[in-house]
């Protein structure tokens, strides 16, 4: 007495999560006939094994294991669902990887996609998965022991060969779901660490200045996370998603610089934020990037105390080890706001903004500051409400919503610098790591993989002081000349560098010329390269990709 029903209704189910999934995006690898019909074997198989088990067991274990499969079977739908309507592909090597080296962010995963209606489809798919393998009699199954044996012992080996043949004909190929979780499973376990990822190193000194070479000015660098040209008028968008920074630039057009050719050097944030940081190019050398001084080192040199603060968690990706050794002087993350992570890696960002200023208002009074500020609300899935509000954004499309949170952002921090008297002296940078799209877009390329101008052309622009008109006439012109040629977040440590006086110091200088980006405080020639990469030393994927 074995009946199969668990067995056929289990397999034809996934069968027809694949048909459901697929058309949701355009997928990144190319469909093989053969290679699929393999990958529904592999799917076939893995039931078929489990089935066997099942068959074992005593009435009471059925139970339980019928509840257990469920949740098991159902969480593997669904989170191969969420991430193939991120990616165009199931599970890789690459995605638990990343898990592997930052468990935490299963947890991040399950409280940003799950806790809302995909949990509803989670509990419905547990509830009939669970239905289906419930015991639907009360003798005992049992089965021969030459079935038991090719049960437990013949249906793995003959899946581990196909997983095989798999491995080496069909990489690049589309797979159901189980055989892409399993080829996934089977890269992790042979996978080895790449020894050139982001750690800890010691930086290159740079020479002080003197006390009277030191700026006379604050900086303000707010680096956003996929922060687009979506709904923003002064990039020519017909809506306006935040409202703020577009009157504040139409309120101070003379001391706003808007790039129009401003590109990210990376599509993944892992390359783009610590290239930026530095200076140093995504396709150089590792070695270089953990020699290179950050931004604050610069400040730092030039005996301004420096801030950095992140609504990110910076544990992912070794981004803390890498930043913080010793880093700036006050530096503050996710991890240590004790706030819950609502967004991503990322707490309510009017919350981090807020801790922003209340650094900012305990910098010391007599000395010009650097400070950095790193957001994340417009990461996907998108913030869409704040705790501290009380009237919420409205928008139809989520990030704008999330545009919008951000703003208010913005405006808490010139208010808090407003009413401290250092606005007007304070020079802000600001841009993003990449765009974003807009809405779920069957046809696009993933965010991770892209090289469109939707990803690769990002909002970037400089504020400087209302002084400057008069004390800085040739940085201003430069500036002005600059926003119609390209541009680059490579470009912002050397500016950085230039406009505290480093170029004139010969050691510094050096440095500063090792650099592949150019100070835009200089005219820039009308045609350069901007680079961008999503794969390099320090990081590995499946889809690498570059632009020029």
């Amino acid at each position: 007495h074995f009946p199969s029903a668990p067995l056929w209704s289990t397999f034809v189910l996934f069968q027809c999560l694949d048909a459901v999934v697929y058309p949701l995006r355009v997928p990144v690898k190319h469909f093989d006939i053969g290679i699929y019909l393999i990958s529904c074997l592999m799917n076939f198989l893995f039931f078929a094994w489990l089935r066997s088990c099942y068959g074992l067991l005593p009435r009471r274990g059925r139970i339980v294991a019928a509840v257990a499969f469920g949740l098991l079977l159902a969480f593997l739908a669904i989170a191969n669902t969420l991430v193939y309507r991120e990616m165009g592909d199931y599970l890789s090597l690459y995605m638990l990887m990343f898990i592997k080296a930052d468990p935490q962010y299963a947890l991040n995963f399950a409280t940003s996609y799950l806790l809302n209606i995909n949990l509803v489809w989670l509990l419905l798919l547990w509830g009939l998965l669970s239905a289906v393998w419930y015991p639907r009699t009360t003798k005992k199954e049992t089965l021969r022991v030459p079935v038991a044996i090719a049960g437990i012992v013949l249906l793995p080996v003959l899946y581990l060969v196909s997983l095989n043949y798999i491995n080496i004909h069909g990489r690049q190929s589309i797979l159901s779901t189980t055989a892409a979780t399993g080829l996934a499973i089977r890269d992790v376990a042979r996978a080895v660490p790449n020894p050139k990822k982001l750690c800890a190193a010691r930086h290159q000194q740079l020479q002080l200045l003197a006390g009277k070479e030191r700026p006379d000015f604050n900086i303000v660098v707010i680096v956003n996370e996929s922060w687009g040209r979506h709904g923003l008028p002064f990039y020519g968008s017909s809506d306006t998603a935040m409202p703020f920074l577009t009157d504040w630039i139409r309120s101070d057009s003379a001391g706003f610089f808007v790039f129009r050719k401003a590109y990210t050097n990376s599509s993944a944030t892992d390359v783009s934020v610590p290239s930026l940081m530095t200076g140093v190019a995504p396709y150089e050398s590792s070695s270089k990037l953990h020699r290179i001084p950050f931004l604050w080192d610069w400040a730092h040199a030039a005996g301004m105390p420096t801030l950095f603060v992140t609504a990110q968690r910076y544990t992912w990706a070794r981004l803390d080890n890498f930043f913080f050794t010793p880093g700036p002087d006050t530096y503050v993350t996710a991890e240590t706001m004790n706030m819950p992570q609502i967004n991503d890696t990322g707490v309510d960002e009017l919350y981090a903004s807020d801790r922003f200023c209340r650094e900012l208002n305990n910098l010391p009074k007599d000395r010009p500051f650097f400070a950095v500020y790193n957001s994340n609300a417009i990461h996907a899935p998108f913030q869409q409400t704040s705790a501290a509000l009380s009237t919420q954004p409205s928008f139809s499309q989520p990030y704008y919503n999330a545009a919008w949170l951000l703003d208010r952002s913005f405006k808490h921090i010139y208010e808090t610098l407003q009413r401290s008297g250092k606005l007007e002296n304070t020079l802000f940078i600001f841009t993003s790591d990449h765009g974003e799209y807009l809405t779920g877009c069957r046809e696009c390329t993933p965010r991770i993989l892209a090289f469109n101008r939707t990803i690769m052309s990002i909002p970037f622009l400089i504020r400087t002081p209302s002084s400057w008109q008069t004390t800085h006439p040739d940085v201003v012109a430069a500036l002005r000349s600059n926003v119609s040629r390209p541009v680059s977040n490579i470009d912002i440590a050397p500016t950085i560098a230039a406009l505290l006086g480093f170029l004139e110091k010969p050691d510094n200088g050096k440095i500063v010329h090792e650099l592949a980006g150019s100070p835009l405080s200089r005219p820039l020639p009308q045609e350069r390269l901007v680079i961008s990469l999503n794969t390099n030393d320090i990081r590995s994927w499946e889809h690498e990709g570059f632009s020029i």
